[in-house]
């Protein structure tokens, strides 16, 4: 036993750092070191590793090492040998364990944790192959960070699934919250980690409802004000959802009220998109949102009701919290248009009945009736003349509801404007084009003899001096 002392202390006397190291494991006494061969029982402290090699023939790790016994042991010709003699108790355990049993078998030296780093075939504990590593180095040595070549592949609090999320977001839209402090007070997980969308685990919080997980995440300093990639934070997400408590839980820990998305839409927009009449309430009415914010296209809470068919909100928008009625979003379009353009009926008597100007114009000068007409929604346009639309009302280019219907093939639309309610089949645009001059530039034969049969003059001039039996195309007023 003396001669291998010597031989092994002198093999690895030139490593000072690795003796250093074990000088952390020496300081651990439990478990004893056996040797299956001869019995010899080794303390822990009376070994000492100064440096490692391996033999790249087979793949096979060897030590040299200092051992100090009274007993007597065969000498030990090649340090091989001290692989097969000498293990510790609870490796024959560990050496049962499924994992090692499945790594036996397999031809591969992969350690199953790093499957993916196959070009070098690290270990997850050591930075090396577990083909090449022993059981005592697996087992025992303090690993440290810097000596893994892969290292970022086992901070597992950061590893990501196929949607981007990680275990922290997991953890929040579960409730776990013991994880949640686990993952991010102890193993410093990002707490403002994104997914694939750039949703923080705030925002899966908000969305599955969880109002206490909410509080433990913004305790732990999660940034509040947290956007996704289509700008949305969780108190868009709570009123979108129409989660109410959690709009009032969000609010009263600071979340911002009036953060807009990438369309500029604020949580009020969403909630009246989404029909949540009670979380639009307490927005405006409780929490003091301001009722008429307009996002990127003009557009404020009534508009996103009133085109969404939403009709509580419409009444609550304008009768309860006061939100002009007639607001014009960036073309100059209000509620009244929208409504026609979408054609709900019942909201356009809804919002009539309210008082809203029934001959608001949008900046090209269309009407709802414009509107109804250009669509060929022939009910609308009797909805809209029996609640005292202007018939006769002009857009910016002169022309009339008829004109519009004309130039969009709506014959029965023309029949009923023109035979039904009466309008004048005469009317003239900027130009002096009637609406015979624009069935003639559509070249279309049954539009021309039902004006005719309504009592157009076909012989009618413009003002450049066309008529409605002239082959060349007049000039587009640009009807829109």
């Amino acid at each position: 036993m003396e001669q291998l002392a010597e031989f092994v202390q002198s093999a690895l006397a030139s490593d000072s750092n690795l003796a250093a190291r074990m000088a952390v494991f020496n300081s651990d006494s439990d478990s004893q070191l056996v040797t299956s061969e001869t019995g010899l029982d080794i303390s822990r402290s009376e070994l000492s590793i100064s440096e490692s090699r391996f033999d790249k023939s087979d793949g096979t790790f060897f030590d040299t090492s200092s051992i100090h016994s009274a007993s007597s042991v065969s000498t030990i010709t090649h340090i091989k040998s001290l692989r097969r003699m000498v293990s510790y108790s609870f490796e024959h355990t560990l050496a049962k364990a499924r994992v090692y049993r499945k790594l036996a078998r397999s031809s591969t030296t992969k350690s199953c944790m790093t499957i993916v780093t196959s070009n070098t075939e690290w270990s997850q504990l050591s930075g090396l192959s577990l083909g090449q590593i022993s059981n005592i180095s697996v087992i025992c040595l303090p690993i440290h960070s810097y000596e893994l070549h892969n290292s970022h592949l086992f901070d597992h609090t950061q590893a990501k699934a196929s949607d981007g999320s990680t275990a922290l977001h997991s953890a929040a839209a579960g409730g776990h919250a013991a994880t949640v402090q686990l993952l991010i007070k102890t193993l410093g997980a990002n707490k403002d980690a994104q997914d694939n969308l750039g949703r923080t685990a705030l925002y899966h919080a908000a969305s599955s409802g969880n109002e206490s997980m909410v509080r433990v995440l913004i305790e732990l300093g999660v940034d509040k004000q947290a956007k996704d990639d289509k700008g949305l934070t969780a108190l868009h997400c709570a009123a979108s959802n129409g989660n109410d408590s959690m709009i009032r839980v969000l609010v009263k820990l600071g979340v911002e009220m009036e953060a807009e998305d990438n369309d500029g839409c604020k949580a009020l927009h969403h909630a009246a998109l989404n029909g949540h009449i009670i979380a639009v309430q307490k927005l405006v009415g409780h929490f003091g949102v301001e009722p008429e914010s307009k996002d990127k296209n003009g557009w404020t809470a009534l508009h996103y009701a009133t085109a969404n068919g939403h009709t509580a909100i419409v009444r609550l928008l304008i009768k309860t919290l006061g939100t002009n009625k007639d607001a014009q979003d960036n073309i100059g379009r209000t509620a009244l248009y929208h409504a026609a353009s979408s054609g709900n009926e019942s909201m356009v008597r809804v919002l009539i009945e309210l008082g809203v100007e029934k001959e608001a114009k949008d900046s090209k000068g269309l009407t709802a009736l414009h509107c109804a007409a250009s669509n060929g929604n022939d009910s609308m346009v009797c909805v809209l003349v029996e609640l005292g639309v202007d018939m006769e009302a002009k857009d910016n280019d002169g022309c009339a509801a008829l004109h519009h219907a004309t130039l969009n093939g709506h014959i029965i639309t023309v029949q009923k404007l023109v035979g039904h309610f009466g309008v004048e089949p005469e009317s003239k645009d900027n130009n002096g084009w009637t609406a015979l001059h624009y069935a003639a530039t559509k070249g279309s034969s049954a539009m021309i003899r039902l004006l005719i049969e309504l009592g157009l003059d076909k012989e009618s001039k413009a003002i450049n001096g066309g008529t409605s039996n002239d082959s060349t195309s007049p000039n587009d007023p640009g009807l829109g």
